[in-house]
């Protein structure tokens, strides 16, 4: 679940199976490793996939130690970035996840921004694959 996230239209093709994944944000998420909630930074918010993906590469690179024991891991972070848990009297939330929830509900007014940027994306790539498919070799 994501405590704070941000709008952004972007388009990640690095993923080795010839696949588009549409960004439509970014953000912080808490997860528990253990005992211990760790906070991840700039984790990509996709809105169509099932499950929470985290890159081992994004995590290495942003500090931490990764420790594989069979199909589970555990983060262990290089700095620990202290969490604001005053909860608010009037909303029963921290005043992040208040932050969180405005952050969320602007995310989602801009639906239809995001679907043009996805179809000039897909027209543009099409109109690229016909271009060069049509030349002569």
């Amino acid at each position: 679940m994501f405590k704070r996230i941000k709008c952004m239209n972007d388009v990640e093709t690095n993923t080795g199976e010839n696949q588009f994944y549409f960004i439509r944000g970014i953000g912080v998420v808490d997860i528990v490793s253990g005992v211990v909630k760790i906070r991840v930074q700039s984790v990509f918010y996709k809105q169509d996939i099932d499950r929470n993906v985290l890159s081992y590469d994004q995590l290495i690179t942003q500090g931490f130690t990764v420790k594989f024991t069979g199909d589970k891991c555990k983060l262990f972070p290089t700095f620990s970035v202290p969490l604001n848990n005053n909860i608010s009297a009037k909303s029963g939330l921290t005043k992040e996840e208040e932050m969180g929830v405005i952050e969320k509900q602007k995310m989602m007014k801009k639906e239809l921004e995001f679907m043009v940027f996805k179809t000039n994306y897909l027209n543009s790539y099409i109109e690229k694959l016909e271009i060069s498919s049509n030349e002569l070799d």
